[in-house]
């Protein structure tokens, strides 16, 4: 009894430990703002090959990204709260995006860290829910974590229950990579459809007008 005690313990302890290292001293390291726009990198921060598995079997890989602007968000299909919400919220912006502004094409991409549970099939039933035009993809844990370790995306599987089942706590922020694969931007909750869709506008600008300097 004390034995599993003092496990419990030591687990509780190296939990609030990730928890306070994610909310307070990881945002120390992030790159600065750029230009006064909220969430945007002071410098696009150049992504490294990774290659995943899309919900329809083909693979999403760094030149998956080139050429066109692209929101990304990190969760699981079992997710029962976050996941939803977040891609709810992205079906909004790309309602919103579609309507008042056709010319700015977006990707919108759901990467699962649950490879275990969601297999392409899963994964096609579960993001074409919230848009048709929607992209979901994972892998195994080594090829998640080729690209959420360098986007700074924590995630950590809970203990599984007795029936099997587990929860995976996961960071909640969507993130937004150029056309050149680079990590541009990050907008970190509470997510607003307006505000991400102003902002989000505000960087592409910005970056065109970088470009054509």
């Amino acid at each position: 009894m004390r034995a599993k005690f003092i496990i419990s313990s030591l687990t509780f302890i190296l939990l609030l430990t990730l928890v306070i290292g994610y909310f307070f001293i990881l945002p120390a390291f992030q790159p600065n703002e750029s230009n006064g726009i909220q969430g945007m990198l002071s410098k696009p921060q150049a992504i490294k090959p990774f290659e995943l598995t899309r919900h329809d079997n083909q693979p999403l890989n760094l030149d998956s990204f080139k050429g066109k602007w692209t929101m990304l968000f990190f969760g699981y299909t079992h997710c029962p709260d976050i996941c939803p919400m977040a891609l709810s919220i992205l079906r909004g912006i790309k309602l919103s995006l579609d309507e008042q502004h056709p010319e700015q094409e977006t990707q919108f991409v759901f990467v699962s860290v649950d490879g275990k549970r969601d297999t392409p099939e899963q994964l096609s039933q579960y993001i074409t829910f919230f848009h048709p035009e929607f992209i979901g993809a994972t892998g195994d844990e080594k090829q998640v974590n080729a690209l959420t370790r360098q986007l700074n995306i924590v995630y950590m599987k809970m203990p599984e229950q007795e029936d099997g089942s587990y929860i995976i706590n996961h960071s909640s922020t969507i993130l937004l990579v150029n056309p050149g694969a680079q990590l541009a931007g990050r907008f970190s909750t509470p997510h607003d459809i307006a505000d991400i869709i102003q902002r989000y506008i505000q960087m592409r600008q910005f970056a065109e007008e970088e470009e054509r300097a």
